[in-house]
């Protein structure tokens, strides 16, 4: 009894109000056996945040998702400049794609004369249209994307 007074005690010291409040009340809800039978089971509040470390590319690599996709349907769709003449779609996606990667390979990521590896993810299921894979990119390379947006979003 003594060392669940001296838990709750520290429980109480090092965490802030909010969290001792739903941590008392998450407590209240379990009953004392189940609270003995299985002390680890509940985790502490601070273990259930995202890891804010990779905020900076997780954030990149949704804005940069969202912007190929909503051009892959505009490209699609005969809305994007260089693809209103194109009557295939596959045509239409294709110019799109190659638009991107050349931008990405050699202006944001390369050079003209050292030109990057890049190649824009896609992904097809039968009878569907093409839309955008998995996008994976290092830390270094999204500042990079970052800094140049706005060549994409001109393509």
């Amino acid at each position: 009894m003594a060392s669940t007074r001296k838990r709750a005690s520290c429980l109480v010291s090092l965490t802030p109000p909010r969290v001792t409040r739903s941590a008392t009340l998450a407590q209240e809800h379990v009953s004392p056996a189940k609270q003995i039978k299985f002390p680890r089971r509940s985790i502490h509040i601070k273990q259930a945040i995202p890891c804010i470390l990779h905020l900076e590319n997780r954030t990149l690599l949704k804005l940069l998702f969202l912007m190929l996709r909503e051009g892959l349907a505009n490209a699609q769709g005969k809305l994007l400049e260089q693809t209103r003449g194109i009557t295939s779609m596959s045509e239409r996606e294709a110019k799109f794609i190659e638009a991107i990667s050349t931008v990405m390979n050699e202006e944001i990521l390369g050079s003209l004369e050292n030109k990057a590896q890049w190649k824009l993810p896609t992904e097809s299921n039968k009878g569907e249209n093409l839309m955008i894979g998995t996008i994976n990119i290092e830390n270094y390379r999204g500042r990079k994307i970052m800094e140049n947006f706005d060549k994409i979003i001109e393509q």
